[in-house]
């Protein structure tokens, strides 16, 4: 979903004032974008099935926070190089995002087969 997202952020941004092509993508960027946040709820609770109420009370709360500093961020980059740029910038924090979750999961991996072997 982030790969996707990134790509449609990129999209955004090469289309940015192109007319009605940029409403296709805003359309497409709110159904991925949306659709992200409910799978990694799920993965969530697949990997921390005992504490899954805090777990999914913790994930709301990063998400309010992260809604709350992307728009800070967002309002930055804004008023400094215009809304042309934003799309690309949020694409560069969409790969980070996925470089970050990948490793999470390369991680879980590890564990699990060390503690497969012992």
């Amino acid at each position: 979903m982030l790969i996707f997202l990134t790509l449609i952020l990129v999209c955004l941004g090469i289309f940015f004032s192109s007319g009605d092509w940029i409403y296709f993508f805003l359309f497409i960027w709110a159904l991925v974008g949306y659709a992200g946040f409910t799978s990694y709820q799920a993965r969530l609770a697949v990997e921390y099935p005992k504490e899954r109420g805090i777990v999914m009370a913790w994930n709301n709360t990063a998400l309010y926070i992260g809604i709350t500093i992307g728009s800070v961020i967002g309002g930055y980059v804004i008023s400094n190089w215009g809304y042309a740029f934003l799309p690309y910038f949020c694409s560069i924090a969409a790969i980070i995002s996925f470089v970050l979750s990948i490793q999470k999961v390369q991680e879980t991996k590890i564990e699990s087969a060390f503690s497969a072997d012992t």
